[in-house]
Order: C-alpha cells, then structure tokens, then sequence
C-alpha cells in the first residue's frame, strides 16, 4: 500500500473511530440525559455557575471548596441558556468523547487498530458505574491529562519538539489543577517524565534547570493568576482557605466508608485493573529491554492511584482518573483476537451497575424535581428558600433570596464538614433559621452523615413555625432519598 493509500485508510479509519465512540456515548448516556438529580455534585457545581453568571464570586458569595476553573466551566455553559442541565450533560458527553479519542490516539501506540478503538469504548463505558455519566470534575480534566500524556509521547517518539511538548503539557495540567487539586500528582509525575527524557538526550544540568523551572511556571500560572484576582477584590484568604486549607480539616468518614470503597473498586475496576496488567506484561516479559516510553504508560497508572489515594475519604468518581491509563495498557489484550471478547465482559460489568440502563429511575427523578420546584413556586409567596437537606439546584428557583453562602446542604449538615468550613456550623445554622425562611427543604432519608445538633435544630424550628406540605422519595444513584418541603404557618397555603 502507497504511503498516500495508508494516509486515507488511516483517515477512513478516524472517521469511523470517531462516529463510533459518539454512538457508545449516546448509548451509555443517554438514560441520565435531562435528570436534574443525576448528581447533587453537578447540581452544585451547576448552581454556582449560576451564580457566577449573575455577579457572585465563589468562596465568598457561594463557598465551595473545588478550584475555579471547575465553576468557570459551569458558568460557561449556563451561558448556553436552557435550565443549564441538558447542557451541562451534553458538554460533559463531548468531552468524555474527546477523552475517548485522545485514548485511542495513546493507546495505538502500543497496540493495533482494533485494540486502540476498543480502549476508548471502554473507557466511556466504564466512566458510569463510577459517577461520570454527568459532569464530574475528572470527566473535564481527564481530557487534559489525556493531553499532556499525548504530547509527552509524541516528544518521545521525536514527532515534535521536546520543550513545545513539554511546555504545551504543562499549561494543560495547570488548567486540571484549577479543576481539581489531586490532578496536581499526575502534572508532577508528567513534568518528571519530560525531564527524564530530556536528561537521556544528553541535556546539560543548567539547561534541564531552565525546562524545569518553565514547567513548573506555566503549571502554577492559571492557579496563580485566579489568586491574584482573588488578591485584587481583597478575598485572597478565602480563597486560600477554601482551595487548599479547608480539605485538611474535613473529618474522615471512618473505616466502612474504605471498607466500602475497597469492594466497589474490587468489583468494578479490578476486571480493567487485571486487564492493563495483563497488557503491560504482554508488551514487555520479564527479561525485555525498557525505555522511558515503555515505564511510562506503568508509572502513569501509578500517579494516578496515587492522587487518589491523598483523599481518606471514599466517592465513586474519585477513582475516575485512574480509567484513562487502565484502558490505554489494556489496548494490547484488546488488540488480540480475543480482544473483543474482554471488551464486552469489561463493557457488561460496567452495565451490571445498573446506570447505564436506567430509564424509569432517571425518569422518576426529572418528574420528582419538577414537582418539588413547582411546589416551591407556589408555597414561597416571594420569600426565601432554604435546602437544609436535598438537591441545591432548587435554589436556583428562589432567585437572589439566599440566606447563606454554604448552599450545599452537607456543608452545614454533615459530621465530616463540621470544622471544615472556617465559620461555626452549629452558629451558621441558627441564624438561617432565625430568618425563617419560607420554604424549607430536608432529606428524611438517609441521615446518617448528619450531625444531630443539625437534625434536632432543623427538627425544632419546623414544629414551631412550618407545616409540610410535600413527601417524595426519589430513586437517587443505585438507592433513594426522601425529600420532605415545609412551608411557614403565616404563609398562604399552597393550591394542589
């Protein structure tokens, strides 16, 4: 075959990959597309967007403690218009299909055709059994990741320059750290690797000082130029607190919360874990001869379990970063004849979940939201909402009347916030209720994060001054919740 004939085969066959990893996306997650209560982190992160679009400046206005460039992209796609939550959906789709692509791009260079296309079909599909088939943050920042793995590569291989490569990689994993923190270990282990090959192509020490010193610059730039204007509006401590502080003073959630974490990983991340492994021992048995390309792909699984290993606690999307280079080492078993026999046992775990299919729960829940945002609507008469438990994006139904700036309904509820969030909770939350608000929501159900001050005050204020006027239990990621709406007694009671 003529290189021009190999050069159109090779576009035939992107144009193909492409269409095909839209198709597994749409499929994966398409039963989630439009429900508002998918994730109460997206709703958040959602809700602050918002806020942003509308003047507020996150940690002071609205607390949180993830890093800007989360919300900037939030506040981004409120501009899109809509109620925000089909299209943070969908945006958060085309990145994971873009993640998919780099990660067949990656892994082509370990393995054939069929192998790199099947990695990226597994990793869409193993994104939903740990909490991405909406937009958590690593369904963003994988896609950066992804990229400074691929410019690393393409220096080692000489297709491009290696300090363009290097320093092209750093600006993206400076822009992951301003999505999420813990991006900061795979950034630290890609700038390694840069500098590890540039020491074996014979770098004099003051040379790989400047590459290194470059890289770490354009690294902390984003991070640095948002505190700068945090510095400039006098909100510089908050944002220090919020973005690097506050997490060291959030409680760990004890040992059922690893004990449970272990065994979802053992599940449903060990068969690809066990598969990447496999991979990376086909590619080079003991005895073979190593370069810095071949430990690379090994050590990036590494960083990545490491970055996850700094946070005590257990959330399923936490493990999402380690799916881009457990998919990429998996490629060479993908690329076997047998390849697409793992593939589909890999793509059936993920299925048994139960997420990915889950059209009547994620149903319940965009009904259960609309009738509990209608509700609102009816019982505020122009007051003020307050979520003391359930979705935040309820807020964005009550207009600028917020009470506090810790929306989020753990914040000022759960045991693990307590200390964490600079102010006293217990003092924070009796003043919202001396306020009286309205509206009040809660979640009945289950309460076992919470504190019991918060309970009991909650409990106490809605037996002096409010009435219920709305129960919904609602099917919420593999169990339900109970969400009750209280109005105040002096209000007009709502019509039915």
């Amino acid at each position: 075959m003529s290189g021009s004939a190999r050069a159109l085969d090779a576009r035939w066959f992107g144009l193909w990959s492409i269409l095909a990893l839209v198709a597994v996306a749409i499929v994966t997650r398409a039963a989630a597309f439009g429900n508002p209560l998918l994730h109460i982190d997206d709703q958040y992160y959602l809700l602050v967007g918002k806020a942003i679009n509308h003047g507020q400046l996150p940690y002071v206005d609205i607390w949180d403690r993830k890093p800007i460039g989360l919300f900037l992209i939030y506040a981004a796609i409120a501009r899109l218009g809509g109620s925000g939550v089909e299209e943070y959906q969908l945006v958060a789709g085309l990145f994971a299909v873009a993640t998919a692509w780099v990660v067949t791009r990656l892994a082509g260079r370990i393995a054939n055709r069929q192998g790199a296309l099947l990695a990226g079909i597994v990793y869409l599909a193993t994104l939903v059994p740990f909490g991405g088939q909406g937009g958590q943050s690593p369904v963003f920042y994988n896609l950066l990741i992804a990229g400074a793995a691929l410019s690393f590569v393409r220096a080692a291989e000489r297709s491009t320059r290696l300090v363009p490569a290097a320093l092209a990689a750093m600006v993206v994993c400076g822009l992951a750290l301003t999505v999420k923190q813990v991006s900061l270990v795979e950034g630290i282990y890609f700038g390694l690797c840069f500098l590890v090959l540039a020491h074996g192509r014979q770098w004099p020490p003051l040379r790989l000082v400047g590459l290194a010193a470059a890289m770490i610059a354009l690294a902390l730039l984003p991070a640095l130029l948002a505190a700068l204007y945090y510095f400039a509006h006098g909100h510089l401590g908050e944002y220090i607190f919020a973005n690097f502080i506050s997490i060291f003073f959030k409680a760990d959630q004890g040992a059922r919360s690893r004990e449970f974490g272990v065994l979802f990983l053992l599940v449903f991340m060990v068969p690809l874990a066990l598969a990447a492994i496999i991979g990376k021992i086909m590619r080079y048995p003991r005895g073979a001869s190593a370069d810095v390309r071949s430990i690379f792909w090994s050590a990036w699984m590494v960083a990545a379990l490491l970055g996850i290993m700094l946070i005590p606690n257990f959330y399923d999307h936490y493990d999402l970063p380690l799916i881009a280079p457990l998919c990429v080492s998996a490629a060479t078993i993908l690329g076997r004849r047998t390849g697409p026999a793992f593939a589909a046992a890999l793509v059936l775990i993920a299925w048994s979940e139960g997420s990915m299919l889950n059209v009547a729960a994620n149903r319940d829940g965009k009904r259960a939201f609309e009738a509990m945002a209608l509700k609102l609507d009816q019982a505020r008469n122009g007051g003020c909402l307050y979520v003391a438990g359930g979705p935040p994006l309820l807020y964005d139904r009550a207009g600028d009347c917020r009470l506090t700036r810790f929306q989020f309904p753990d914040h000022l509820g759960a045991i693990n916030e307590a200390a964490a969030l600079g102010t006293d909770q217990q003092l924070e939350l009796a003043r919202i209720l001396r306020l009286r608000p309205a509206v009040l929501v809660r979640q009945t159900y289950p309460t076992s994060d919470a504190t019991p001050h918060s309970l009991s005050q909650v409990a106490a204020a809605l037996v002096r001054d409010y009435r219920r006027i709305m129960v919904r239990r609602v099917p919420i990621q593999r169990s339900f919740r109970v969400f009750e709406i209280w109005q105040r007694r002096d209000l007009p009671p709502p019509h039915d």
